[in-house]
């Protein structure tokens, strides 16, 4: 479960200058409540989104990502314009976190203040001028009138209040960004979620008795610029394993003076790329750097005001070539507090070269130099404050360990890696070593990929690497053959009764699964024929009569001259063997017969008019082998029913981009697939093509794709008559098309395209039989209509969402403008949050008022995800019975900083929907 730590900002009441009087203010429409608000100061729920958590929870009290005293944090605030564009101006405030400890532990439950003394921003004498000014002690934002406006803001953390009883040497630059939230008129609260931009990286103690003085990344060039031309020595020699505690001795045996010379270059060469975080840049939320000179130049005080020194010290994003980068820019380093060492960095490419913006990566040859406290003054170099002997340890050395410290090996019986591709620096991550002294020797664990999520995040570590992808041979697919066993002792003589239902529990079975539908299961397909092998005598009529006993199978189809072979030795040739079921007819009884593939198995059974189902029953990882899609041609496509049980496939790779290629409902029930989110760094689709009645319901897509998201074609053959319905699918990722790029009758419910780079239609291409018309036109909705009967039917086309931001040149469907009622279909033009009215925003604001307004672009008659799980279960109910949605959206209840809804297993009843219908809002 998530951790959120939750702070009201309670700031006391304080009315600035009015920039507009109460006369001009637009109150109509605004409840009492928030009418009351007006004047008063503006208050904000604050959290941390990813707070740092370790595996070993030793450490929480101090360094978990989470507020500490004196944290700072500026809050912006913009308006929206008549024209419903923003406005340029965005005034601000600063604000502190201000508490006492309690015994050494934060007390997260005291208010922010504004920080008096501190810079803030605003047309103070109401003139039209806006201008910095110094804030008063009670200055704040405050609720001035009924207008749309937004707020976003960045803190900076200040750990264990070291920076201001210290000295710039202290220096924590842990900087997080909360993006746009919006909101209309006065509202009780505004939810600001922080996320940390820089990655960590942190040593601390192993066990008591050990104090680490100083940590130094082994490097030519030091933090300040300065050189350190033998810094290659220190990758000569041995690290710190042996029993002397000795280190670059010329005794150790090591590489030549040629290698270690090439390794410390390749660990320069990030390290000179790596920049200090010394503030954010708001305007495209990006860390800044700082130039050595200008960091030299401030004094602890100024630290404590950094974002008010001087703009030219600071570096913005790509802004600055490599060699300035490399030469002039303050590198990070590791600042001691509270018994540990931090160093926080900008995790991208600073510079405008064709880098910029690629995450940074230590190879895994890079070392670090650690230096212990002499807690007895006993060290032979008679060093005062610290050990005389560094300790050396690389990144490639360090070694998975189980929970009593035991060395993880691998099949081969080698120690499995911990940063086997070195360490790769990531927003919000933070990597935590632990050092000390065990049996003579420095000892070194790792808290690896530890992030400011509750999820830790998993590398590589060597043995992901060494899955390579399953094989199978004839005597596999044993899931797909005892299904049908199954299945045939079920049905008896009763073929009403014979449903199959194949469940996929591996990487291993989807990968038959795939081989199955495409016929690539079996290498041998044909010239093996069933033979009758013996025969008995029974008495019929009265009558002796011989009748088949026992059958094989032969390689000529001769009953008189048989080549008989057995099925072990036929598997071997690749022959996949199989029971056969056959409804009863004219001639015979129901019935089973072995038989063997003879091509692709589409999950259908053409004499049953039967659909197959098949149920995945645990998440998949396909470790991005390249795989072909479910039915990667016309003539073999997937006609069975593929329902995912809310799991995820992970890491797909499909050589045509869609993981599904062709499908055909040609049964009476129609092909689906349902209940499945897809998560893929590969661009990827779902579906190619599909004819016949063909659901897609409940699909979650996090992927690039570079055509159509969900489907590129939905289409009926000649004569067929049905519907195709893609409900509740959402696709996150950029997209070259709409969520279905050709539709021809189909339904669309409670589906979300979030993706950018869509020029046409981004939620339905080209509707080619145009049944996805609005209702209600937008444009025939004046501001004086306020009653309901303009609200439409729920019939084909409900609730369906898309980003316009990401994709501002699309409209819902095909090259048309939008002008689709607001409860049809809603665009959204604000990409942080798609949120709306029945969350907390704009309370009581019926539609006409939002129209009036130009508001409807910002805000919403129903929460998308509101919306949307009311779609999928009047699908359900109406619709979906056999192929019915599982699954649910939701999103964070007071954190947004996942912008869109997330796909959730679990079916909504009737009761917990009933606000939800957009048909009966009092807007």
């Amino acid at each position: 479960m998530r951790r959120y730590i939750y702070i009201i900002i309670c700031v006391a009441a304080t009315v600035l200058a009015a920039s507009c009087s109460e006369e001009e203010m637009d109150l109509s429409g605004m409840s009492v409540a928030q009418k009351n608000l007006i004047g008063r100061a503006v208050d904000f729920n604050v959290s941390v989104a990813d707070n740092f958590v370790t595996r070993a929870t030793s450490y929480t009290s101090d360094d978990t990502g989470v507020f500490n005293q004196n944290d700072r944090m500026r809050v912006y605030r913009n308006y929206m314009g008549d024209d419903g564009s923003w406005e340029a101006q965005e005034v601000y405030r600063t604000y502190y976190l201000h508490h006492r400890y309690v015994a050494g532990s934060i007390n997260l439950g005291m208010d922010w203040l504004p920080e008096e003394g501190r810079q803030g921003y605003d047309d103070i004498d109401g003139d039209g001028t806006y201008e910095k000014f110094v804030q008063a002690d009670k200055d704040s934002l405050t609720w001035e009138n009924g207008k749309t406006l937004r707020f976003r803001a960045w803190s900076r953390s200040n750990y264990h209040n070291t920076l201001c009883g210290g000295s710039k040497s202290y220096y924590y630059p842990d900087f997080c960004i909360a993006e746009w939230v919006n909101a209309s008129g006065p509202t009780v609260g505004i939810p600001l979620v922080l996320n940390h931009q820089g990655c960590r990286i942190v040593f601390k103690v192993l066990q008591g008795g050990n104090q680490i003085q100083r940590v130094e990344l082994c490097a030519d060039i030091n933090p300040d610029g300065t050189t350190r031309p033998d810094a290659w020595r220190d990758y000569k020699y041995i690290d710190n394993s042996d029993s002397t505690l000795s280190d670059n001795s010329s005794t150790e045996a090591g590489k030549t003076d040629e290698q270690a010379q090439a390794e410390c270059a390749s660990v320069s060469a990030v390290y000179k790329r790596m920049c200090m975080p010394a503030g954010v840049n708001i305007n495209n939320r990006t860390l800044r750097a700082i130039t050595t000179a200008g960091w030299d130049g401030l004094s602890d005080n100024d630290v404590r005001t950094l974002e008010e020194q001087d703009d030219a010290i600071f570096v913005n994003y790509r802004t600055r070539t490599p060699e300035y980068i490399a030469t002039d820019v303050r590198r990070p380093f590791f600042s001691g507090i509270n018994g540990g060492l931090y160093m926080i960095s900008i995790p991208y490419d600073m510079s405008n070269a064709s880098t910029h913006g690629h995450l940074l990566v230590l190879p895994p040859c890079t070392r670090f130099r650690v230096y212990m406290y002499d807690v007895n003054n006993g060290d032979e170099n008679n060093t005062t404050g610290y050990e005389g002997k560094y300790h050396i340890f690389s990144l490639g050395d360090i070694v998975e360990r189980d929970s009593v410290g035991r060395v993880i090996k691998d099949e081969n019986g080698k120690p499995v890696q911990s940063f086997p591709d070195g360490l790769k620096l990531t927003p919000g991550a933070s990597y935590t070593f632990r050092v000390g002294y065990r049996y003579k020797s420095l000892y070194v664990v790792v808290d690896k990929n530890l992030s400011w999520i509750m999820s830790d995040e998993e590398s590589s570590n060597g043995s992901d690497e060494a899955v390579e992808r399953p094989e199978s041979t004839a005597k596999d697919y044993q899931w797909w053959k005892t299904a049908i066993k199954s299945a045939i002792t079920d049905a008896t003589e009763n073929a009403a009764d014979y449903k199959p239902v194949f469940h996929i529990n591996n990487e291993k079975e989807f990968l038959e699964f795939i081989n199955l539908v495409n016929g690539t299961a079996a290498t041998q397909t044909t010239e093996l024929y069933r033979l009758v092998k013996t025969y008995k005598e029974t008495i019929v009529g009265g009558q002796v009569v011989r009748v088949p006993d026992t059958y094989g199978w032969s390689r000529t189809n001769s009953q008189y001259n048989p080549v008989w072979v057995e099925e072990e030795e036929a598997e071997k040739e690749g022959f996949i063997f199989y029971d056969h079921y056959y409804p009863a007819n004219a001639d015979m009884a129901a019935h089973s017969e072995r038989d063997y593939l003879r091509g692709p198995f589409p999950f259908y059974d053409e004499n049953l008019r039967l659909n197959f189902s098949v149920v995945l029953d645990t998440d998949l990882d396909l470790k991005d082998w390249m795989i072909e899609s479910v039915g990667n041609a016309a003539d073999n496509p997937f006609m069975g029913n593929f329902d995912g049980g809310g799991h995820t496939i992970k890491n797909v790779y499909v050589r045509e981009e869609c993981l599904f290629g062709y499908m055909n409902g040609a049964a009476p029930n129609g092909a689906s697939i349902t209940n499945l989110r897809i998560e893929s760094t590969h661009n990827t689709a779902l579906l190619r093509e599909g004819v016949n009645p063909i659901y897609l319901v409940g699909i979650s897509l996090h992927a690039p794709s570079t055509g159509n998201s969900m489907a590129c074609s939905l289409s009926m053959s000649a004569g067929v008559k049905g519907t195709s319905y893609v409900v509740g699918c959402l696709h996150v990722g950029n997209a070259g098309g709409a969520l279905v790029g050709t539709a021809s009758d189909v339904c669309m419910y409670g589906c979300m395209q979030a993706a950018g780079g869509i020029t046409g239609g981004a939620l339905v291409g080209t509707d080619v039989k145009g049944t996805l018309r609005p209702q209600i036109k937008l444009s025939d909705q004046k501001a004086s209509q306020k009653t309901a009967a303009l609200k439409p039917s729920f019939l084909n086309f409900m609730c369906n969402y898309y980003d316009k931001t990401l994709s501002p040149s699309a409209n819902a469907i095909g090259s048309t403008a939008d002008d689709y009622s607001l409860l049809e279909y809603v665009r959204g033009s604000t990409t942080d949050i798609l949120c709306a009215k029945n969350d907390y925003l704009a309370h009581n604001v019926p539609m006409y008022m939002l129209l009036q307004r130009s508001d409807y672009k910002n805000y919403y008659g129903l929460a998308p995800w509101h919306a949307m799980n009311y779609a999928i279960w009047w699908y359900n109910t109406n619709r979906g019975s056999r192929h019915p949605c599982t699954m649910h959206y939701e999103s964070e209840p007071l954190s947004y900083k996942h912008r869109y809804p997330t796909l959730t297993q679990g079916t909504l009843t009737a009761a917990e929907v009933d606000d939800w219908n957009p048909l009966e809002q009092p807007n």
